[in-house]
């Protein structure tokens, strides 16, 4: 039975398909901007002790 069902295609994953109209109509300057204010607040929150907090975020 385990051959039949990996003949019908059981356990596999699709791969996704994204176009690439999603990835333009990103705003990629706020992304950025984000990204490098929690990568700020990571370091703030690592170098004053607050371990935790940095995992959190």
């Amino acid at each position: 039975m385990a051959i039949a069902s990996l003949k019908k295609g059981f356990g596999k994953t699709k791969p996704n398909k994204t176009t690439n109209n999603a990835w333009k109509t990103i705003t990629w300057t706020k992304v950025q901007r984000k990204v490098f204010k929690l990568q700020k607040s990571i370091f703030q929150a690592a170098k004053s002790g607050q371990d935790a907090k940095g995992r959190r975020w």
